[in-house]
């Protein structure tokens, strides 16, 4: 016998296994020789080793982070929870918010949520529809199914948690409470307004007042994508942070020049903000070429840029909605449009421009804590135009305007003596940026029904010292400007630069909308103060004679051809069809409709409040209610007659606010006043304006395939949503008072109205 001795293996054959005996060992073993079988040996599987669960340093630090929040919001709850019984040991919950401030609206759909960190953009949109079904059934569940229980229990409605929810617990985690002065237009939607219209239906139609009621919920499910974007801002990781601060834009030039060139000047409150000339440079000393050289650049002018091209991606996108695309005689170049355009499919279109607003609200959420000087202030207040006309009513642009009107205060240029150490050109662009603050305070102020946060009394930038006497302002408009109630000292501000173009002429409409906004701040002050002396009839008439008196003498002031005419004026139509020039129609139509939306705003005031010595029937009610009712019959006139096809989508948006206040305040006159012989005539003026106005920016949303793209077009669906409903009540009381079927053969009509409830019938 060989004295080598083969290896002992550790295992066993498979052979000797499966006979259950000992198995020497060794390969082949001694029993598979004997047995003349193959020696098999099976290697066993090595086991997993599981991961401990928990934080390791192999965790990426989003995971961290979102463990770390998630204990965060449960200690907070949990700490809530324990101080509300000590508040109140005898009560199980909080008691309901108070509703007895005027115009305050509160969610129905208000809970304690816990915050959940949200997923990307695309999920949110995909599942907008399943929590819009989710919100109402929650609503349906806990009000009563007639709307006069739900008027009579808004008070005490206190919904339950929702379970298993992520990102949209963002929103639900805090009630939707919210004040409206009497200035705003939103008072026809008061809890007593809506009680009243119940009533005048009666018991068999107040179920048409029904999706009127349940709007807070709608409202809260078509603004949940815009919101989340501000709340829950896209996380970028420490490589892409440095490319957004350092080259955050696409490296082909010619596209991006391609872009501003064709249709940056076509955007009309971008250009009042930020030249032309002036956006161009920006993006040539990023590129380096056009004679610029290469430098570094600031978060502020990142969101200058950042804005800019939004809008532009944004102007193409709803050109194509449009389809005049090809042939649209705006576009400041000739010929057709870049091969770099025509070549941008809708998807990538989208796509970037869901980029550059991702961008943007990076770039605020940096310069809103330490401001960069001039250039952040510019910026937020061209993210403020994009917001308002692009994105539907929303608490965001009250908070930009906030922050831009508190960093001009900050650098002084609200006081004159600040302006005296710069050179007159440097002076003249801080000026015009406070012009601009200042327009937007009261802009926002009248469109949501907010205070304004200008204190004017603390004011005096209106013109710099000794302006009269500036090289820089040598030149003598050929106009003659005379208000006396304004002063001198106001109307020789045109000598600024601000008002003339490149060639030196006098750019009336923005002087005159100057002077508008400062009227507006003098009415504020006047009648919504809440110090506002206007306690008896005999002092708002006092009040409101001198305001309008300056409202006409600023009208009276303006060339004839340029004079702001009611609609019943003999030389409305030739005005409104031939004196506009193309270039300066977005100024003249903005002009017009924020004059006759501040006319109607102010007189439509003493049949808002009670006063003891008022008469509705005396002759000076009677004349405050012709001004407040032709005024919005004006501006209802003045968009039925524009041509929507030569005009920007943004710039509609950014205007519809005026025809829907008009609207709902001429259809409120028609439910108070249902039996007076203009009712028809009105509710045909109504009508024309829903389908041919609010109906064309509508179908913008309806052809939009786009998840993401409707996010853009929402407004459009809201305001439809409440016109139609809004008619649908109109007529069915009229119906009930003159006792006249108005739908009777007019299929149309018929068709129109009920469309809303086939489009959401998730609130009827």
């Amino acid at each position: 016998m060989s004295n080598i001795q083969s290896k002992r293996i550790k295992n066993a054959c498979t052979n000797c296994r499966r006979r259950k005996i000992k198995c020497p060992g060794g390969y082949p073993c001694g029993n598979c020789l004997q047995a003349n079988v193959n020696c098999l040996y099976e290697v066993k599987p090595k086991k997993e080793v599981k991961e401990k669960k928990g934080i390791t340093k192999r965790m990426t630090a989003t995971k961290s982070l979102e463990i770390l929040d998630s204990r965060m919001l449960s200690l907070e709850k949990a700490i809530t929870s324990i101080v509300g019984h000590l508040l109140n040991p005898n009560s199980k919950s909080s008691p309901p918010t108070d509703l007895n401030l005027p115009l305050k609206i509160q969610n129905p759909n208000s809970q304690n949520s816990e915050f959940e960190n949200s997923s990307t953009n695309e999920e949110e949109s995909d599942t907008s529809e399943e929590f819009e079904t989710d919100d109402v059934q929650e609503y349906e569940s806990h009000v009563a199914t007639s709307p006069e229980n739900h008027l009579n229990k808004m008070k005490k409605s206190k919904l339950s948690t929702h379970e298993n929810k992520t990102e949209h617990n963002l929103l639900h985690n805090r009630q939707l409470e919210t004040y409206f002065g009497t200035h705003s237009f939103l008072c026809i939607f008061s809890e007593k307004s809506l009680a009243w219209m119940q009533e005048t239906l009666g018991p068999k139609k107040s179920n048409f007042v029904t999706p009127i009621i349940r709007l807070p919920i709608f409202l809260k499910t078509r603004m949940k994508d815009v919101i989340l974007k501000w709340v829950d801002p896209t996380i970028y990781d420490r490589k892409s942070r440095r490319q957004l601060l350092e080259k955050p834009f696409s490296q082909d030039s010619e596209f991006i020049f391609a872009l501003i060139d064709t249709y940056y000047q076509e955007i009309i409150h971008c250009c009042l903000v930020i030249n032309y000339e002036r956006m161009k440079g920006l993006f040539g000393s990023y590129y380096g070429i056009n004679g610029y050289r290469k430098r570094r650049f600031k978060c502020s002018e990142f969101l200058l840029m950042t804005i800019a091209i939004a809008f532009c991606l944004q102007t193409i996108h709803d050109e194509r909605l449009n389809q005049s695309h090809s042939s649209n005689p705006r576009h400041h170049i000739p010929g057709p449009l870049p091969e770099s355009i025509r070549s941008l499919s809708t998807e990538d279109l989208l796509k970037m421009r869901n980029e550059m607003v991702d961008y943007a609200i990076f770039y605020y959420h940096r310069i809103s804590v330490l401001s960069d000087g001039l250039e952040t202030i510019e910026a937020i207040l061209l993210l403020i135009t994009f917001v308002e006309a692009n994105w539907f009513f929303s608490p965001v642009n009250f908070i930009l305007i906030s922050v831009a009107v508190r960093f001009a205060q900050e650098i002084g240029l609200h006081r004159a003596e600040s302006y005296i150490s710069f050179p007159p050109s440097e002076a003249e662009r801080r000026r015009k940026i406070w012009w601009f603050c200042h327009y937007f305070d009261m802009e926002i102020c009248f469109r949501a029904g907010k205070p304004p946060l200008i204190n004017y009394a603390d004011v005096s930038a209106d013109l710099a010292p000794n302006a009269e006497d500036s090289p820089y302002n040598t030149f003598s408009p050929n106009v003659d400007i005379h208000m006396p109630s304004m002063g001198s000292k106001l109307s020789s501000s045109i000598r600024q630069p601000f008002f003339r173009d490149d060639d030196g002429n006098v750019l009336l409409h923005q002087y005159y909308f100057t002077l508008l906004t400062r009227l507006r701040t003098r009415s504020y002050e006047s009648l919504f103060l809440a110090s506002a002396q206007i306690d008896t009839f005999e002092k708002l008439l006092r009040a409101l004679d001198k305001l309008n008196k300056e409202m006409f003498e600023l009208r009276e002031c303006m060339p004839i051809e340029n004079q702001l005419l009611f609609y019943n004026h003999p030389s409305f139509k030739a005005y409104k069809a031939e004196t506009i020039k193309e270039e300066s129609i977005e100024n003249v139509i903005a002009t017009q409709l924020t004059y006759f939306s501040h006319l109607m705003t102010i007189n439509r005031l003493p049949f808002q409040i009670v006063t003891p010595d008022h008469d509705e029937s005396c002759e000076e009610s009677l004349i405050y209610r012709a001004l407040y009712l032709d005024s919005a019959r004006t501006i209802l006139h003045i968009v039925l007659a524009l041509d929507l096809r030569t005009i920007p989508l943004s710039f509609i948006n950014w205007i519809i606010f005026f025809p829907f206040s008009a609207f709902l305040n001429l259809l409120g006159n028609c439910i108070n006043k249902a039996g007076e012989s203009d009712s028809m005539k009105d509710l045909g003026l109504l009508i024309d304006v829903a389908v041919k106005f609010f109906g064309y920016n509508n179908r913008y949303a309806e052809q939009s395939d786009n998840p993401s793209a409707k996010v853009y077009q929402q407004r459009g669906s809201v305001i439809d949503l409440v016109v139609k409903t809004m008619l649908r009540i109109l007529i069915k009381i009229l119906e009930g008072k003159l006792e006249v079927d108005i739908l009777k053969g007019n299929d149309f009509l018929t068709q129109y109205l009920e469309s809303c409830e086939k489009n959401y019938p998730y609130i009827f």
